[in-house]
């Protein structure tokens, strides 16, 4: 799962794999595996 706000933080903390960006909402980086320091979110695909 790939994220950056709020909504997302329910999924990302359930999901097996969850990524934020680094311009991603406090919540939902705080509940990502792990943060993407590039602030685009296009860069993950």
């Amino acid at each position: 799962m790939v994220g950056d706000g709020v909504n997302d933080a329910p999924v990302l903390a359930g999901a097996d794999v969850s990524s934020a960006v680094a311009r991603a909402s406090p919540l939902a980086a705080a509940t990502a595996d792990v943060v993407i320091l590039n602030e685009d979110i296009g860069m993950i695909a």
